[in-house]
Formats: C-alpha cells, sequence, structure tokens
C-alpha cells in the first residue's frame, strides 16, 4: 500500500512537471500570435495562420511518424482522429479571433475557464473524482474574475462568446485525448493525425483569403508549430502518468507571466485588484498540491 502510494505520489509530480511546461509552451503561443496581431505584420486570416502553424507541425511529425515500427491504425481511432481535429480547429479559428482582437490577460482568464470544464466533463465520461478539485478550480477561477473583469469594458462581446465557446471545446478535445491514451494510442499518432487534419480542414478556407507573408512572419508561424508539438507532447505525457482533473489548477501559474507580458505588449492593466486575485492563485494551487498529495499518502 504505501509502495502504490508513492508511485501515485511520483506520478504526480512527473505529471505536474510535464503540465506546467506544457503551459508555458501554450501561453508563448498566444504571445507570439498577439505579437504578430500588435506588430508592423501582414493581417492575414485566421483560418492561413492556423493552417501555416499545423502543417508546420505535420512536417516536423512526419520523420518521427515514418520511424514508428507500425503505423497501422484502426478505423475507428482514425473517426476519433478526425473528430479531435474537428474539435481542435474551431476552438483554434475562435481562439485566434480572441486572441487578435482581445488582450493576452484576458486571453489568460479565459484559458483559465476551460479546468471547470475539463473537470466535470472528466467526471462525466471517464468517471474521475472532483472530490477537494472542483473547490480549489473554482476559487483560481474567481481570482482570475475578479482581474479579468476590469477588462469587460475594453473587450467586444464576440471576443468573449468566442473565447468561451473555444474553451468548452478545448476541454472536450482533451476528454478524447484522455480516452485515446486510455485506449493505448501512441503520442506520435495522437500529434501528426490532429497536425495533419487541422491543416487540411483549414487548407480550402485558407487558400481563399490567401496573402503572401514576409520570411520573418512565416518563420514565427514555424515557431508556433513547434510550441503546438510540444504543448501537446507535455499535455498527452502528463496524461499518461494521472487524472486529467488532478492537474487543471496549475493552469493558474501562467497568470504571473501574463501580468509580465502584457506590460511588454502595451495592454492596459489594471493593477487594483491584482492583489486579490493572485492570493486567491496562490490559495488556489497550494490547496490543490496539497490535497493531490495527500490523496497519494
Amino acid at each position: 500500500m504505501i509502495r502504490k502510494s508513492s508511485i501515485m505520489l511520483s506520478n504526480y509530480i512527473k505529471a505536474s512537471t510535464w503540465f506546467v511546461i506544457s503551459i508555458l509552451c501554450g501561453f508563448f503561443n498566444d504571445f507570439i500570435l498577439r505579437y504578430i496581431s500588435v506588430n508592423e505584420a501582414i493581417d492575414i486570416s485566421a483560418f492561413q495562420a492556423i493552417f501555416l502553424r499545423f502543417i508546420s507541425s505535420a512536417m516536423i511529425l512526419f520523420p518521427f511518424f515514418m520511424m514508428q515500427k507500425t503505423r497501422h491504425i484502426d478505423s475507428h481511432k482514425l473517426t476519433k482522429h478526425a473528430i479531435r481535429s474537428v474539435l481542435l480547429f474551431i476552438p483554434m479559428v475562435l481562439w485566434t479571433y480572441g486572441v487578435d482582437n482581445g488582450t493576452l490577460i484576458f486571453a489568460t482568464f479565459m484559458e483559465f475557464s476551460i479546468p471547470l470544464f475539463v473537470s466535470i466533463i472528466a467526471y462525466l465520461f471517464l468517471g474521475e473524482s472532483l472530490k477537494g478539485r472542483l473547490l480549489s478550480i473554482l476559487l483560481g477561477i474567481i481570482g482570475i474574475s475578479i482581474v479579468a473583469i476590469q477588462y469587460i469594458e475594453f473587450i467586444n462581446i464576440l471576443v468573449i462568446i468566442a473565447m468561451a465557446l473555444a474553451a468548452i471545446l478545448y476541454a472536450t478535445s482533451d476528454i478524447i485525448n484522455k480516452h485515446l491514451l486510455n485506449d493505448n494510442e501512441g503520442i506520435t499518432n495522437l500529434l501528426f493525425f490532429s497536425s495533419v487534419g487541422v491543416a487540411l480542414i483549414s487548407l480550402p478556407f485558407a487558400i481563399t483569403l490567401w496573402k503572401c507573408i514576409s520570411s520573418y512572419q512565416l518563420l514565427l508561424y514555424f515557431i508556433q508549430g513547434v510550441l503546438g508539438n510540444l504543448l501537446v507532447y507535455f499535455i498527452l505525457k502528463a496524461y499518461e502518468l494521472t487524472d486529467i482533473s488532478s492537474l487543471q489548477s496549475l493552469r493558474f501559474l501562467s497568470f504571473p507571466i501574463s501580468l509580465f507580458l502584457s506590460l511588454k505588449l502595451g495592454d492596459k492593466l489594471c493593477f487594483k485588484s491584482l492583489f486579490i486575485g493572485i492570493s486567491l492563485l496562490i490559495i488556489s494551487l497550494s490547496y490543490s498540491i496539497y490535497n493531490e498529495t495527500k490523496s497519494s499518502d
């Protein structure tokens, strides 16, 4: 029993490390997107931006996919990969629109609503426990809300709706990822098929709105593709080791980084509410870590 608890604790620590690294990758992806939108870059459609990112991801992954000993995939899994691609493409369009037209700090807030959706869906479809986890997530969301409410007047309602829908769809995609991992699907397959799927779906839309861009801007989208692969890889490595819902509160760690980079991008910050919001985040994270390590004892 003691050995089992020790293994669970070790897995949680490893999973937390993978998950935090994935958060940083995702955050810097958003930063690049926001950086492109506020600098003198050619304004391209969300479809073209998504295509360039995911075709880069697919090109990087292709050699690893070909090097696998077996590349056979069951038809029912292929259907699930197709669904994953759609569930990734739609929120990517919505999220790209939201980051382009909103602020980085507000995008971070909307990202922090994902843990709530993930935990509830994981409870309904994967049978994961919500004991102690829901309270931690709600505390974190309240903390972020105290800060983000200051930005509502600066944000278009369409941006809010787009990013809220994207958050729900991202959460659903996470659950499918965990389901496929439980079904012994390889991480390389999960990465490669989603990249190819999203690139193919976005291609017709991208072609109709295509604009030529500079090599520097193309490089930034290529970097997004690299970071996107790393993001999903680290998330899947984390999900292999522990419950999805046990990791969700760790998403709040990117909030202080968001504040700093928002300043660098010239976004307006409301410092009055920052102390309360960050204090609640610290409580949320501390409680989450305590709850998960205690459960492993």
